[in-house]
């Protein structure tokens, strides 16, 4: 419904949106060949600070995934490969140090602008057909090498606690996280 052109620049770090938690900052990008959208290029990672009550980002302490920062889901914040200043603006208030979100951003467009640029010579040098048909071969062999390696694995239930530093009430202290993950089959 917003549109979609080349050289839009979109930003999220929602879980519910697709990321993982919401210290992953991700960017994204839509690769057009003749008008046609032909695949994304994205560029993410682990962000130190999403404006969190805790500095550095984790809070252990959350009870809601309110507690932790801002929440942002798939928003354009540039177009024609450039950033919209008061949108970069708003994110990078949001946080503790502006400079360190705000370099880390341009250095994900940045990226984002070179796989861009390799994609569509690759287009150029191979046909569009090849390229996507290439990706989707390494997709799907991805997937059939990941299935093959978990059947490997027996199936049960995997338990372990993982402890985490941080601090409580200004004395540094752990927090006790117990994991449990059920494996069955692939």
């Amino acid at each position: 419904s917003v549109g979609l052109e080349d050289g839009d620049v979109f930003f999220f770090n929602d879980e519910l949106g697709g990321g993982v938690h919401t210290y992953d900052m991700f960017t994204a990008m839509p690769v057009f060949w003749h008008g046609e959208l032909v695949a994304w290029v994205s560029c993410g990672g682990h962000q130190g600070d999403s404006g969190s009550p805790v500095p550095g980002g984790f809070n252990a302490k959350a009870i809601t995934r309110y507690d932790e920062g801002f929440h942002i889901p798939m928003m354009r914040i540039g177009r024609n490969f450039l950033l919209h200043q008061d949108v970069l603006d708003m994110l990078a208030g949001s946080v503790r140090n502006s400079f360190i979100f705000t370099s880390d951003l341009r250095s994900r467009l940045a990226t984002m602008q070179q796989m861009h640029q390799r994609f569509i010579r690759e287009i150029e040098r191979r046909g569009k057909e090849a390229v996507i048909g290439g990706m989707r071969l390494m997709l799907l062999r991805a997937e059939h090498m990941a299935r093959k390696r978990l059947l490997e694995i027996n199936d049960g239930v995997y338990r372990h606690v993982m402890f985490n530093d941080e601090e409580i009430a200004g004395a540094p202290a752990l927090t006790r996280i117990p994991i449990v993950a059920w494996k069955h089959g692939d």
